[in-house]
């Protein structure tokens, strides 16, 4: 019997980008929610058989069914609507790589490899000046109020978009984990819903050119030090099995994450709570304080600062020492 058990929300989201010439251009670690979802089928013909008797009286009637190709993988998952504040000026979001891939964005302007820096489209068939489509650092271009974070879909009516390729990586062995690439991928769609009580979620699905299973073809090698010999994926091992990607000869780690450590706006599965506390206890349950004295019907606290208003029920409990004068 297993001693382990592997849940499906436990699973890491890749996302390298690629330029149209081929160059990489970074590597973002994506949470997602559970649910996600990616296949790819095959494109067969049946032909049927007649075969007239042979020399040893034997003959063939029938149908024969062949693989002509593979149909385009299909994937699907969500995300959470997560913006970021870094460096006080710029507004990121975890899943920023795929926002800049569905507006047409194929360059990452990072500055010392690090996630600093807004998304453009190559110059090569820019529709607009600057080919800007993913403003994090505030660009005059796109500039509103003074804010970034903002999207410009003056560069989506192209014949084809980024490619970005997708890598999943299920830990459910420690040494054997399962990897699964998807190649050659495109952001085909995104929706986004949200209700009063909720996050909002962003639906994302697409298409890849192959799933392939890297575990299964060897080329996976958990780690903790560089590998000699070439693999397509390393897990980093004391790093909390980081994902490498060979690139060009050289291990590329996915350094591009961030708001991922935050767990104020992200719930990993349907059995966390949210409690939710205000101050106006007809409406909410109202917050703690600590009482530091209570003179007739004046409440003091340690600094005073406790937001009650006249007429607002108080329950005491917890009293260490009652001294009455």
């Amino acid at each position: 019997m297993e001693d382990k058990l592997y849940f499906s929300r436990d699973a890491k989201l890749y996302i390298q980008l690629t330029s149209k010439a081929g160059a990489y251009q970074g590597f973002w670690e994506v949470p997602v929610l559970d649910g996600f979802s990616f296949s790819q089928a095959t494109n067969q013909t049946e032909i049927g058989v007649s075969e007239i008797e042979s020399t040893g009286t034997i003959s063939r009637r029938g149908r024969r069914l062949f693989t002509d190709s593979l149909a385009p993988a299909e994937w699907s998952f969500r995300t959470y609507i997560r913006p970021t504040i870094k460096n006080t000026s710029e507004h990121h979001l975890v899943d920023e790589v795929l926002w800049a891939a569905m507006t047409g964005g194929d360059l990452h302007a990072e500055t010392a490899s690090s996630e600093n820096g807004d998304f453009i489209r190559n110059a090569s068939d820019r529709a607009v000046t600057g080919g800007l489509v993913l403003d994090v650092a505030e660009a005059t271009s796109l500039k509103r109020s003074g804010d970034g974070g903002l999207l410009s879909f003056a560069e989506l009516n192209r014949i084809s978009l980024p490619e970005i390729t997708l890598y999943f990586v299920f830990e459910t062995a420690q040494l054997k984990p399962m990897v699964y690439r998807l190649s050659k991928a495109a952001v085909n769609e995104c929706s986004i819903e949200f209700d009063i009580d909720g996050i909002a979620i962003a639906n994302w699905s697409g298409f890849a050119k192959e799933v392939e299973d890297l575990q299964s073809k060897g080329e996976v090698v958990v780690s903790a030090l560089e590998p000699v010999t070439s693999y397509d994926a390393w897990l980093e091992s004391d790093q909390d099995n980081r994902l490498h990607v060979l690139n060009a000869g050289a291990w590329k780690a996915a350094v591009y994450n961030t708001g991922i450590s935050s767990t104020s706006n992200f719930f990993r599965h349907r059995v966390t709570q949210l409690e939710v506390k205000g101050r106006n206890t007809d409406i909410l349950k109202g917050n703690t304080y600590t009482i530091s004295s209570i003179s007739g019907t004046t409440i003091a606290t340690g600094t005073d600062l406790h937001g009650l208003k006249v007429g607002d029920t108080v329950t005491i409990s917890g009293v260490a020492v009652l001294r009455v004068n």
